[in-house]
């Protein structure tokens, strides 16, 4: 997300460093098991179209809920949220232990996501509610991105020394590690009940009261077309990049690419080289770099293809993700209706994902590998271009 930013602080207190250091370890736990989450229920017999369901409900339940969680932490505190979300983030993955059927690993799934975002959330708000300095939001991406870089790795050791089964069980002795450490680290967010605000609420904090209905309907339809092509990367490249080089660890190669490109132009990109473009313009290159993916992908999964696919991909997201922040930001909603625009844009994302990697996972149950499998995202690449050349012509959201 896009926070104001205030001057730096002189001196990042010791409580954020540990924040930042949970937000590293709790990428790591998430990207140990996800790259090979699609090839294990492979493995398990599991149909394509079911896989499909599954991985959308694990990548989009949480954020589905993310509405719900928000006000959770308003009322309880980010600690209390942030442990509970370990909680229940543990119970759901568990069921992969446990359990081998459709149903209990659609719940189980459900369940992780609800808790991965609560964890997410409750650290994040921590960290941003005393500062939001641009200091400490540079530092939050980066530890975002280390643990996307660092967990595919650990886990494809883990996954051919020892097994699927092993990641998931490493995730739960860290949860336990995680939660100790929250337990002993101080937050100042302790919910409502302990600290209730004595600001009455102000008109703007009212969304659609904002007289900017049309611009948040847009935008929110952006965010919709970019998520339903994000949840093709969890299905589709695990899949592309099996058949290209023949081995179950080209998923975590190329998660781990993903995560070290993002790393390395996200910030070049976006303030240096395209610093001058409007959001507009950066939108349509960023949605145009991903419908350019896809059609690269739908000419075969041969290894070529699916190299260009994971680059393209890369430039698309690090150049939309942060732009729909910056877009919604110049909404000058105040800070209580951006929160809630914040939350409806978590929840907004979470359905899109879920309704896109249910409906690859049905096409590739339908016509197998091959280009129809790349549609989908496709559509909705091609209807974010659209909506950035024609949806966001005034002033205010360019």
């Amino acid at each position: 997300m896009t926070e104001t930013l205030t001057p730096a602080p002189a001196k990042i207190p010791t409580s954020s460093w540990t924040l930042l250091v949970l937000i590293v370890a709790s990428g790591i736990t998430t990207f140990m098991f996800l790259p090979l989450l699609t090839l294990e229920l492979v493995r398990r017999g599991l149909g394509v179209a079911s896989i499909g369901i599954v991985v959308g409900a694990m990548t989009g339940s949480g954020q589905i809920a993310s509405v719900f969680l928000g006000s959770l932490v308003a009322r309880f505190g980010s600690k209390s949220v942030a442990l509970c979300g370990l909680v229940v983030r543990a119970a759901g993955l568990s069921t992969f232990l446990f359990r081998d059927d459709f149903a209990s690993y659609l719940v189980g799934s459900i369940v992780a996501g609800i808790g991965s975002t609560s964890v997410s959330l409750g650290i994040k708000t921590e960290l941003l509610a005393a500062a939001g300095s641009r200091k400490l939001i540079s530092l939050r991406s980066a530890a975002v991105n280390a643990g996307a870089l660092i967990g595919p790795a650990i886990g494809a050791i883990l996954f051919q020394v020892t097994g699927f089964n092993m990641i998931i069980a490493a995730s739960l002795i860290s949860y336990l590690v995680m939660g100790a450490v929250i337990v002993f680290v101080r937050f100042e967010s302790r919910g409502a009940g302990v600290r209730p605000s004595a600001d009455p609420p102000v008109l703007e904090d009212r969304l659609f009261a904002s007289g900017k209905r049309r611009q948040i309907a847009v935008l929110l339809l952006l965010v919709a077309s970019y998520w339903f092509a994000y949840s093709q990367w969890n299905l589709l490249m695990p899949l592309a990049a099996k058949q290209a080089f023949h081995t179950d660890q080209a998923s975590s190669w190329f998660y781990i690419a993903n995560a070290a490109l993002i790393l390395g132009l996200q910030y070049l990109l976006l303030v240096h080289l395209l610093g001058r473009l409007s959001s507009r313009r950066i939108l349509v290159l960023g949605y145009g770099s991903l419908v350019a993916g896809f059609v690269v992908l739908m000419f075969g999964w041969a290894a070529p293809a699916v190299v260009a696919f994971v680059v393209l991909f890369t430039l698309g997201e690090a150049l939309v993700s942060p732009t729909l922040d910056e877009t919604a930001s110049g909404l000058s909603l105040g800070h209580g209706g951006l929160g809630r625009l914040f939350g409806l844009i978590g929840s907004v994302s979470g359905a899109a994902s879920f309704a896109g990697g249910a409906m690859t996972g049905g096409i590739l149950s339908a016509v197998g590998t091959g280009p129809a499998a790349s549609a989908a995202g496709l559509f909705a690449g091609l209807l974010g271009m659209v909506l950035a050349l024609w949806g966001l012509r005034k002033k205010e959201l360019s």
